[in-house]
């Protein structure tokens, strides 16, 4: 520990009686919830079965139980209630490194991107231009840095020495923060782009006969809308493809002469002609829901939607 250039200090880091923790398993398993049911809610009601999906809410509920149950039993037995890490508070910025062998242990185990993920975790610095507040809580000699949206980092202190560093990282915010504070916070805007996407793209699982969808095609469409917000604005290159895909199997399929087979008298039609005005406004629908994906797409890739992701790693 040394005052002079920053602190520097080890500590081992609490976990079930973290409460900062728990807030964080909830939201990952929050939001895996949500995201599976509302895909299923999707997919039994386009198929017209949306009183069926209510067993599977029940089935997944279980399964997210068991899953905090499991991260219980890991945080208590496997973990022993501790985690080890360092942290590091200087003029250049923060540093959280972890030291615990047994997470070490776990995020090299293959599991595929999982295990790149916590292992790209297992150091985190920041400068202080990129941190806006520093919420100090000195109950739990706990501070916690904020950017504009979320949560960088906790920096958990030794109890002796939670004054100082919370004093310490407060004057470096006041002299060097200041950058991040003055700009908006890219969240509203992210949950608009969102709710239009999933709007965009709910007519595609309800289209007329004969011109009906593949089941798998407005699900592969609202993922990678939702991928190119969120996770990388080249995501957008396979909403591109899969929208014009859509356009012109539907055009191909309006056209197409098809021959009458209960009503010979009536021999060829088309599907565009057969169309009553309920279903000329529903397929309007689903083109502009189209257009209105291509557009959020192209605003992407030429860089003036960068993702969630990429714009808070880079700071902007």
């Amino acid at each position: 520990m040394s005052e002079q250039n920053g602190f520097t200090w080890e500590i081992d880091v609490p976990l079930l009686s973290n409460r900062w923790m728990w807030l964080d398993w909830a939201k990952v398993l929050g939001w895996t919830y949500l995201i599976m049911t509302g895909l299923m809610a999707l997919i039994f009601a386009a198929s017209g079965d949306a009183a069926d999906v209510l067993p599977f809410l029940w089935i997944f509920a279980l399964v997210v139980g068991g899953l905090a149950l499991f991260g219980l039993l890991v945080m208590g037995l496997f973990f022993g209630n501790r985690y080890r890490m360092r942290f590091t508070v200087s003029e250049e910025g923060v540093l959280a490194q972890t030291l615990d062998r047994r997470a070490k242990f776990v995020n090299r185990l293959p599991v595929g991107g999982a295990a790149l993920i916590a292992q790209s975790r297992e150091e985190e610095s920041f400068p202080w231009q990129a941190v806006a507040t520093a919420h100090p809580y000195p109950r739990q000699n706990v501070v916690i840095l904020r950017n504009r949206w979320r949560r960088l980092m906790i920096l958990h202190c030794p109890s002796q020495d939670f004054p100082s560093i919370s004093a310490y990282v407060q004057e470096r915010l006041r002299e060097e923060g200041v950058a991040v504070r003055s700009q908006r916070n890219p969240l509203p805007l992210r949950l608009l782009w969102t709710a239009l996407a999933v709007l965009a793209c709910l007519p595609l699982f309800s289209m007329p006969y004969p011109l009906e969808l593949d089941l798998f095609l407005p699900i592969l469409l609202v993922c990678f809308a939702l991928a190119t917000v969120w996770l990388s604005r080249f995501m957008g290159v396979v909403v591109l493809g899969a929208t014009l895909y859509a356009i012109i199997i539907t055009l191909v399929g309006g056209f197409q002469v098809r021959q009458a087979e209960f009503f010979s008298s009536l021999g060829s039609y088309t599907a565009f002609a057969w169309m009553d005005p309920g279903e000329w406004a529903q397929l309007a629908l689903t083109l502009a829901g189209l257009l209105l994906l291509s557009f959020l797409s192209i605003q992407a890739l030429r860089g003036r939607l960068p993702s969630m992701l990429e714009q808070d790693a880079s700071g902007e």
